[in-house]
C-alpha cells in the first residue's frame, strides 16, 4: 500500500520515527508534515515540509477564537494548496494522520471522499482538548463520515470520546511499542551494593507528577534513615524543571536527587542498566491533560525492571499491581512511598520482559497496524 503520514512537526518524537521507519519496511511511505525539527534522515528519504502559515492578524483572530471555544478552523488557502498537490501526486491507499488535533489541520483543508483516513489519538488530543467543544464538534463531524477512522493507544483514551457520544466504533486499540532489542539488559547484573536508585524517565510536565513523588520520596527515606536511598530525574530544563528544583531543596533532598538533563536513547538505557526501580507518578493535570501509556514503562520493563505507578489513563493496561509493579491513586503520597519501601525486597522481574515482548513490542504493533490498514482498506472502497 501506499501510506501517507502526516504531522505538524517531524522529528522529534522518537516513537513517531520508530513507527514510520516500520511501516515502511512494508508499504510505500510519505510523510508531510509543517516543520521539520531535525535533519534525522529516513532509509526512505521520503518527508516532505508543508508550510502552514498565518497572517499575524489572522493567527491572533484565530487564537481568540479557539482560546474562548468560540470556533476551531483551520481553513489556509496556501496550505491547502500545497498539501492537495502532495497527495494527489502520491495517491495514497492510507493518509494516516498523527494526533487528532493536528489531523484537522489536514482534514479541514483536504478532506476528500476518495481518501481514507485514519486519526492516531495518543494523549492530550482525547483527554485535555476535549475540554473544547469546537474541537468535540469537529471530531464528530469527521469520525462519523464513512472513510475516517480511528485508533487509540489504549481503551481509556477511546472510552474519553465514547462519555462525550464522538463516535469511535471504527476504531482499534494499537499499544504504543519499545523496541525490545535494543531496551533489553545486557546481563544479570542488578545494583545491589551502594544506594537503592530509583529513576523518572520524563519532560517535566504537571501531569508527570514530580512533586508528588518527591514528597512520597522523602517519607521514605524518614522512615528508613539507615538506609540509602537515591532519586534520578531525565528531562530538558524548563519553567517546570524550576519548580521541581525548589521543591527538591525545600524538602532537603539535595543529596539524594540527581538531575541527568535530557537522555539519548543509548543513555536512557544506560541509566535502566544501573537503576533498581523506575517509578512515574502520573496525574491528570488541572487543564485535563492525560497520559496514553508511557513509554518510559514499557522501556523499564522491557528492561525487567520493577515499575511503580498510578491507576491513571491506560497505564493499568500495562501494569498489573503486585505483579510486575505496583499503582496507586493519582496523588496519594502515602501509598506511593509504602510501595517504594516494599518494592527495595524486589529484584529484576524478567516476567515484566515477557509482558512487553507479548503484548507491546514493535513487531506486536506494527502487526496490528498493518491488520488495520487493511481492515480500512477493504472496509471503504472507492
Amino acid at each position: 500500500m501506499r501510506i501517507l503520514f502526516f504531522s505538524d512537526s517531524f522529528g522529534n518524537a522518537t516513537f513517531i520515527y520508530n513507527q514510520v521507519k516500520e511501516v515502511a519496511r512494508y508499504h510505500n511511505v510519505l510523510y508531510l508534515c509543517t516543520n521539520r525539527q531535525n535533519q534525522r534522515i529516513f532509509p526512505f528519504e521520503k518527508v516532505r515540509v508543508v508550510p502552514f502559515r498565518y497572517s499575524r492578524y489572522m493567527q491572533s483572530i484565530k487564537g481568540r477564537l479557539e482560546l474562548y471555544d468560540l470556533q476551531l478552523n483551520f481553513k489556509n488557502r496556501s496550505f491547502r494548496k500545497r498539501i492537495e498537490a502532495e497527495i494527489d501526486k502520491f495517491n495514497p491507499d492510507i493518509i494516516h494522520l498523527q494526533f487528532g488535533y493536528e489531523a484537522l489541520k489536514l482534514l479541514d483543508n483536504s478532506y476528500n471522499i476518495n481518501y481514507r483516513y485514519i486519526i492516531s489519538f495518543r494523549g492530550f488530543d482525547a483527554s485535555r482538548m476535549l475540554n473544547y467543544r469546537s474541537y468535540r464538534l469537529a471530531l464528530e463531524n469527521y469520525l462519523c463520515k464513512e472513510n475516517v477512522f480511528c485508533t487509540f493507544v489504549c481503551n481509556y483514551l477511546r472510552e474519553n470520546l465514547r462519555k462525550y457520544e464522538i463516535p469511535v466504533d471504527k476504531s482499534e486499540i494499537i499499544y504504543s511499542n519499545t523496541d525490545t532489542e535494543f531496551f533489553k539488559r545486557e546481563n544479570n547484573s542488578y545494583p545491589e551494593n551502594g544506594p537503592f536508585i530509583f529513576l523518572q524517565v520524563s519532560s517535566f510536565r504537571e501531569k508527570k507528577g514530580h512533586v508528588y513523588t518527591l514528597r512520597a520520596f522523602k517519607q521514605l527515606i524518614d522512615r528508613n534513615p539507615r538506609q540509602q536511598f537515591e532519586l534520578g530525574f531525565t528531562g530538558k530544563r524548563n519553567d517546570m524543571y524550576h519548580e521541581v528544583e525548589k521543591e527538591v531543596s525545600s524538602l532537603g533532598l539535595e543529596t539524594n536527587v540527581k538531575f541527568l538533563g535530557w537522555t539519548s536513547p543509548k543513555e536512557t538505557k544506560e541509566y535502566l542498566g544501573k537503576c533498581n526501580c523506575v517509578i512515574l507518578h502520573s496525574v491528570t493535570a488541572r487543564d485535563g491533560d492525560q497520559e496514553g501509556i508511557p513509554n518510559a514503562l514499557m522501556e523499564a520493563m522491557a528492561m525487567e525492571l520493577p515499575v511503580i505507578s498510578t491507576v491513571h489513563a491506560g497505564i493499568p493496561e500495562l501494569v498489573k499491581h503486585g505483579i510486575n509493579g505496583f499503582l496507586v491513586k493519582e496523588r496519594d503520597i502515602n501509598g506511593y512511598s509504602r510501595y517504594m519501601e516494599k518494592v527495595t525486597k524486589w529484584g529484576l522481574q524478567k516476567n515484566n520482559r515477557d509482558v512487553i515482548i507479548r503484548n507491546f513490542s514493535v513487531e506486536k504493533h506494527i502487526s496490528k497496524l498493518n491488520s488495520f490498514y487493511n481492515y480500512c482498506f477493504n472496509n471503504y472502497k472507492i
